[in-house]
């Protein structure tokens, strides 16, 4: 969604800086709370992504 909201130009009024934290905003924060919670798991339960998989 961030790329399409680029290429289409979405927040073209918007200041430049209200326009990266509404396009990257989202991305950004779903990735580290994706990783926060991968290391609690690990330092909480021992579980890693490679053992949660099985492989």
């Amino acid at each position: 969604m961030a790329l399409l909201d680029v290429t289409t130009g979405a927040y073209d009024q918007a200041p430049p800086g209200v326009r990266r934290l509404f396009i990257l905003g989202a991305p950004v924060t779903v990735t580290a709370l994706s990783w926060w919670e991968l290391s609690r798991l690990r330092r909480h339960h021992g579980l890693t992504l490679r053992t949660a998989l099985r492989r």
